[in-house]
């Protein structure tokens, strides 16, 4: 295992040093059917079935961190799908959840239109992470992630079958709205 760097008080790192380190929060450069916070946050437009975020993949990072944070769905239950790009083919990943009172789901995806990856709650509870990674590099993309839904927790994974570069992603949903939340990138470095 590496070692963590360990930092004294009043001690100097120099920027190679400071920037070879940790998660990077990346502000997307434009957002569809959202807002860009101040912080670089997308929060979603009231009433939207879909966000884009573009300019948030390049080559300052080979690995990403996506993290959504309580998004208002407008149906409980149905699934958030993510696209790359413009892409619309050669998606292959595999759902899995675990609904309270009910049990156990699979819901495997083989040369599909989209990834699914996350469950969607009416209750400002939509909570899930993305790591995606190559999704820049001209090499297949990969990703894993999981979290919490309607009375649901899953997890995914998969892959997308190409060897396209891609700058930006759309998350829609299955069916209804989603308003509010935050949509946060980070780039992993090291």
């Amino acid at each position: 295992m590496a070692t963590p760097p360990v930092f004294s008080v009043g001690q100097y790192n120099t920027a190679a040093y400071m920037n070879a380190i940790g998660l990077w929060k990346i502000t997307p450069t434009s957002v569809t059917n959202g807002t860009i916070t101040s912080d670089g946050d997308v929060t979603v437009t009231g009433g939207s079935s879909s966000v884009t975020l573009n300019g948030v993949f390049s080559t300052d990072y080979e690995n990403y961190l996506i993290l959504v944070n309580g998004i208002d769905c407008s149906l409980d239950d149905t699934v958030f799908k993510m696209t790359l790009g413009s892409t619309a083919t050669n998606y292959y990943a595999n759902f899995k959840y675990y609904k309270i009172g009910t049990g156990n789901g699979d819901l495997p995806q083989n040369n599909d239109t989209n990834w699914y990856v996350g469950i969607t709650d009416t209750n400002n509870a939509s909570n899930f992470y993305i790591n995606i990674f190559s999704p820049f590099l001209s090499l297949r993309t990969t990703f894993n992630g999981g979290g919490w839904g309607y009375l649901s927790t899953f997890t995914t994974g998969g892959m997308l079958a190409n060897t396209t570069s891609y700058t930006g992603f759309t998350f829609t949903l299955q069916g209804g709205t989603m308003s509010g939340g935050a949509i946060r990138v980070y780039g992993y470095k090291g």
